[in-house]
């Protein structure tokens, strides 16, 4: 029962669509975020964090380390928490 293909455990952990949108928001923080916050309240992107468990760990870890080089954000991070499974890491 439930045997996994090699091919199928490789999609499923491939996270370059998870890495892509999050690079996007963080893209979008310096032009859309401002429309969302009160007049008087001034954003520090200089001060960005990113956190993420298991999955979301995985995809912060790539992100923030520039694991892809073909997706990068505008912003760089001051502080990365992420929790994972060090076998995540295998494949992105």
């Amino acid at each position: 029962m439930g045997q996994i293909s090699k091919q199928a455990r490789n999609k499923r952990a491939d996270a370059t669509e998870e890495i892509k949108s999050t690079a996007e928001i963080t893209n979008w923080l310096t032009y859309g975020l401002q429309h969302y916050l009160p007049p008087e309240v001034e954003p520090n992107l200089k001060k960005l964090g990113l956190a993420g468990h298991s999955r979301g760990g995985k995809v912060a870890f790539a992100l923030a380390l520039g694991r892809l080089a073909s997706i990068s954000t505008d912003l760089k991070f001051s502080a990365l928490i992420a929790v994972a499974d060090p076998g995540i890491f295998f494949g992105v």
